[in-house]
């Protein structure tokens, strides 16, 4: 696995242009070894039409080439500008451009990157490539054009690396994994919690660091989580006489804290932790007199504490659903998560 990072970012976009004397106009696109030389041609009425048409065209030829070749089509490439030639033939003017593409050994579905800084970096060359063609836009005639070679090289250069940038944002690798060291999300819950008295579903809002430590598939969480119930304080006035009503609980609220790892496979993670759970709730009972009037009440506190372990299965990425058990002490217990994960 490669991290495109921003220094990764610089070293693929210098390359050495060791063929540079390769002329298009004498020998057609080829492959050599780990290398494709693409030729581009194009006859236009307007000089720099036919300066971008033989880059395409030239592109073209790489991507029809890279199609059909099982080593070329999937993997990560280096490219870099060869010479262009342009003259003009009557009256129109005619542009021969080579391209020099590096296949390398990765995939670009196994490369990592920043996807915002990577886009910073595409407009960025783009607003440099718009100030390096403002002064050309004018030219039409071969004689000027050549007076500005420098220019024109520079311009090669941040067109190559664009086509490079750009090759890591094609729609073929949108599901690509972007580099996430440092992860924050949020959930809402639903947890199944044995109580003394019963199991009681109680709601929770959830918060969650992640940590990648290992490739793009090995994190560490630490989390937590508000716990409370839906449940209130029901007080009857009426009941039959001389009897009392059954123990209501209500109010709980509480946190859960947990530690796990997410090992993670393209949208699935499978989520092992271990952590403590605290709830704090109320009970009450009421005593109903001779005539069925309440007349007394008994109130009391408790408190639910336990550690646990278990086990979850996640699905998705930017959004989520989880589903897991969770174990305290003897008594498993189902936990639903659905989450909405923000990154920062």
């Amino acid at each position: 696995m490669i991290l495109l990072n921003k220094s990764l970012l610089a070293l693929l976009l210098f390359s050495v242009n060791a063929n540079a004397s390769w002329l298009c106009r004498e020998a057609a696109s080829k492959a050599e070894n780990d290398y494709f030389y693409a030729c581009g041609h194009s006859i236009n009425n307007s000089l720099n039409e036919a300066r971008s048409n033989s880059r395409k065209n030239a592109q073209q030829e790489f991507k029809a080439f890279c199609d059909d070749s099982e080593y070329c089509r999937d993997h990560a490439f280096i490219v870099t500008p060869l010479r262009t030639d342009c003259f003009k033939n009557k009256n129109r003017y005619e542009c021969y451009r080579g391209l020099q593409y590096r296949i390398l050994p990765t995939k670009r579905s196994s490369i990592q990157y920043d996807k915002d800084d990577l886009n910073k970096t595409i407009k960025a060359k783009q607003e440099e490539l718009e100030k390096l063609q403002e002064n050309l836009y004018k030219i039409q005639e071969i004689e000027k054009l050549n007076t500005k070679i420098e220019e024109l090289k520079k311009i090669d250069q941040v067109e190559a690396d664009i086509e490079q940038l750009k090759s890591q944002t094609s729609n073929d690798y949108e599901n690509m994994e972007q580099s996430r060291h440092h992860q924050f999300s949020l959930s809402l819950q639903l947890h199944d919690i044995p109580f003394e008295y019963d199991n009681q579903s109680l709601y929770g809002i959830g918060f969650e660091y992640t940590y990648n430590i290992f490739d793009s598939f090995l994190y560490l969480t630490i989390g937590t989580s508000y716990l409370f119930s839906s449940i209130k304080e029901d007080t009857q006035n009426r009941g039959s006489p001389n009897t009392y009503s059954d123990y209501q609980n209500f109010n709980h609220k509480g946190y859960d804290i947990y530690l796990s790892t997410l090992i993670k496979y393209k949208q699935f993670s499978l989520i092992p932790e271990f952590g403590h759970l605290s709830v704090d709730y109320k009970s009450q009972r009421q005593y109903f007199n001779s005539f069925g009037v309440a007349n007394n009440k008994e109130d009391d506190s408790h408190n639910f504490s336990s550690s646990f372990n278990g086990i979850h299965l996640r699905y998705g990425k930017q959004y989520y659903i989880q589903y897991g058990y969770r174990k305290f002490g003897d008594e498993t217990n189902s936990r639903l998560i659905l989450g909405i994960s923000s990154d920062f």
